[in-house]
């Protein structure tokens, strides 16, 4: 009998979870290189999220979990105005820890860049 793995191991996958490992990297990375990349925030339960920033948060996958900021939202008028205040309310830590399940999980806030995001919801990755 021949047993195939289709997945990582499991400690594998939970230490990939752990975003801020992978930001801090890639943050050492740049400064090596004298590439620039997005501030990324580790943010502190109960604190001011800071405006104008992508939200994120640990431990998953594929766009789950990421809030975009009020920016983000084109246009004018009534219906670009009720978008925006429904983005700003996705912003508080009682929205934010509703939508978390697991005790590791943490919140990241990071610089928007509206041309890099453009280029991400068309195709990339988070």
């Amino acid at each position: 009998m021949h047993i195939t793995k289709f997945w990582p191991l499991v400690p594998s996958l939970q230490m990939a979870g752990y975003k801020w490992n992978s930001v801090t990297i890639l943050d050492m990375i740049a400064v090596e290189y004298g590439w620039t990349r997005p501030k990324t925030t580790l943010l502190t339960p109960g604190c001011p999220t800071p405006a104008g920033t992508i939200l994120k948060c640990s431990h998953s996958d594929c766009g789950d979990f990421v809030i975009l900021p009020e920016e983000d939202v084109r246009g004018t008028g009534t219906a670009a105005t009720r978008e925006r205040s429904q983005q700003n309310a996705l912003c508080t830590w009682e929205e934010l820890n509703a939508r978390t399940s697991l005790p590791e999980q943490r919140w990241m806030s990071q610089d928007y860049v509206d041309c890099l995001w453009r280029c991400l919801e068309n195709g990339g990755s988070s």
